[in-house]
């Protein structure tokens, strides 16, 4: 389920490389025709495919930052 990278707030960097024109950032099962993405994009299944898992690591390493910073109290 795709989510708005500003979520993770300052941790979200990382994450605007993999956003759509609405700043949403793809996840397991979501398909690239459900998103907004510039009339230049164009995805094959492959493409696709790689594009949301790089996300879901991005995404992953963003949670355990965000995590990480909220257990130190900060």
């Amino acid at each position: 389920m795709s989510f708005h990278y500003s979520n993770f707030g300052a941790f979200s960097s990382s994450l605007q490389t993999f956003a759509d024109l609405n700043g949403y950032v793809p996840g397991l099962n979501d398909g690239h025709e459900e998103m907004s993405w510039d009339a230049m994009t164009s995805w094959d299944d492959e493409s696709w495919s790689a594009f949301v898992a790089d996300a879901i690591v991005a995404t992953e390493r963003a949670a355990s930052a965000l995590g990480e910073w909220r257990q130190s109290g900060a």
